[in-house]
């Protein structure tokens, strides 16, 4: 079985405070580990999922922690505005992909704005894009 890595950027803060063990409504903790346990099944056991979730900057209490459970890889972007969550995704993924992560798809969870960024850098980094409405 040949492995896929996907990137998922997404703007739900609640799945990084849940995987730092936090009480959030909702279960996107739980669907996230299931759609890696899911991807693994199907395509290898050493294929992931990398979400870069926008986090506030108020958070930073958890500062360089990153969520890693069994292919699923949580990292906040800890940003200071909303507005500037694109250039926190590029600095993350950008630093992903220098320590060897190679996705074969991009997807995001609406079409514009982290859309636009997903887009571009797939076009870079020649993989996949996949923009969801979310």
């Amino acid at each position: 079985m040949k492995n896929h890595n996907l990137i998922m950027i997404s703007q739900d803060t609640d799945l990084f405070l849940a995987a730092m063990g936090l009480n959030v409504i909702g279960d996107a903790l739980a669907r996230h580990i299931k759609y890696a346990d899911i991807l693994r099944s199907k395509s290898g056991c050493r294929s992931k999922i990398l979400v870069i979730t926008y986090v506030p900057r108020k958070y930073y209490k958890f500062h360089k922690k990153k969520f890693v459970q069994d292919g699923l890889i949580i990292i906040p972007s800890f940003s200071y505005l909303r507005l500037f969550f694109f250039l926190d995704v590029m600095r993350i993924l950008l630093n992903e992909l220098s320590n060897g992560f190679q996705p074969n798809l991009i997807t995001t969870q609406n079409p514009w704005g982290e859309g636009l960024i997903a887009l571009i850098i797939s076009k870079i980094i020649k993989c996949n894009f996949l923009p969801q409405l979310h």
